[in-house]
């Protein structure tokens, strides 16, 4: 998932190539390190942000192995997690 947010050169061709209109391409640009996004940083990119994603930073999960992910998919409390205008939310 946070590969799928992170730019692509090669998807950034200034038009979709279908009906010839040039493309968003404001949603494959990083967050400004200057004035970053409220919440997780990669909310504008994620295809699979939720609405608490866009105002609350997420803590440190740990999972097994040793490894961790602060994102709110991993958030094992029991908080249903709530979708945004035209985002998925997990399952």
């Amino acid at each position: 998932m946070v590969l799928a947010s992170a730019p692509d050169p090669d998807r950034v061709t200034g038009n979709d190539g279908d009906d010839g209109e040039s493309a968003d391409l404001s949603a494959n640009e990083p967050p400004s390190l200057i004035s970053p996004p409220a919440g997780c940083r990669f909310h504008p990119r994620c295809p699979l942000a939720m609405e608490r994603c866009r105002d609350r930073t997420p803590p440190r999960f740990d999972l097994d192995g040793g490894q961790w992910a602060a994102c709110w998919l991993y958030d094992t409390s029991g908080a249903a997690p709530t979708a945004g205008p035209g985002r998925g939310a997990a399952s």
